[in-house]
């Protein structure tokens, strides 16, 4: 990182040098053009500063996706093992199998139902009181 720092320093100053050279060296028809492509250089210059800041940025947006991808994968692969086991009474080391039991096994599905929430609608309101 220092010496990225450095070069870009040393950059800067030999710029500066070449303008200072190149203006007091040149007639004054040129120096629209000089001007100009100066300032597209730097325009350039800019955006490659821009572009190197923001790489780093995406990178990490990139990697906590794919990382949240391969972690709901991981719940998924270990729920199915939980239910291979609950049948089975171990768990299996072989993916192919894992496919093989989600395609062609019955077993039970169990959900769970929050019971601490009483619909209002079902119950008379003298209950509630």
């Amino acid at each position: 990182m220092i010496k990225l720092v450095i070069i870009v320093v040393v950059l800067a100053l030999a710029i500066f040098g070449i303008v200072k050279l190149l203006d007091k060296n040149t007639n004054t028809k040129l120096k629209p053009i000089i001007s100009i492509v100066l300032w597209a250089v730097t325009i350039l210059f800019g955006y490659l500063i821009y572009e190197s800041i923001q790489d780093p940025i995406r990178f990490d947006k990139l990697k906590e996706k794919r990382f949240q991808v391969a972690v709901n994968k991981m719940l998924d692969i270990k729920a199915v093992q939980q239910a291979y086991k609950s049948i089975n009474g171990k768990y299996t080391d072989n993916l192919d199998t894992l496919i093989s039991f989600i395609e062609n096994e019955k077993f039970t599905i169990i959900e769970r139902k929050d019971t601490s929430i009483i619909d209002v609608e079902k119950m008379p309101l003298t209950e509630l009181q």
